[in-house]
């Protein structure tokens, strides 16, 4: 059976109470019938497995706990609440993360590839090499809003763990679990 998987980084209740309350100075601001990610989905992205044989779990498992002993902490700090993904037409709100995180981030994205391949795991995509590190806020279809996104948001965490994430596709839009 396979399962669709990533590596991710959630974000801490303390942390998502301030985002949450400036995520509201801006929804004036959304496009019409824009979807506001949940608060328990926001989190950071390390690798993207997609459908994975979950026989391949334990070796995952086993990859990302080692990288999360050599990788953390990790200290992850935020810059923008803007339009993304950058270059491109916006169709998403993102938090994104100060350089220091995003290389970081990478870091430990490039480790865990390397034991992957070491493991005989296969993953579909999740790489950082065009975007820096962020948290997905808003998702839209429609055109952007006139009026600007672009908020800084200084604060952040530290990182001590690394997950194993599973996503569950629905029409609502997706939950996470560990």
């Amino acid at each position: 059976m396979e399962r669709r998987l990533f590596i991710a980084i959630p974000i801490p209740a303390d942390v998502a109470d301030s985002l949450e309350a400036e995520l509201e100075s801006v929804r004036d601001a959304l496009p019409p019938r824009s979807r506001i990610t949940l608060r328990e989905n926001w989190h950071f992205t390390i690798i993207f497995l997609g459908e994975t044989d979950e026989s391949l779990i334990p070796r995952i498992k086993a990859a990302v706990e080692e990288v999360a002993r050599e990788t953390a902490p990790i200290a992850v700090d935020f810059d923008r609440i803007q339009y993304a993904p950058p270059g491109r037409p916006p169709r998403m709100v993102w938090l994104t993360a100060k350089r220091e995180t995003s290389l970081a981030l990478r870091a430990a994205q490039e480790k865990l590839m390397k034991r992957f391949k070491g493991a005989g795991v296969v993953w579909g995509h999740g790489h950082f090499e065009k975007f820096p590190g962020h948290v997905t806020l808003v998702r839209f279809r429609d055109a952007m809003s006139k009026k600007p996104i672009d908020t800084s948001f200084n604060n952040g965490f530290v990182a001590t763990e690394l997950f194993l994430m599973e996503s569950h596709l629905a029409r609502e839009g997706p939950t996470y679990r560990e």
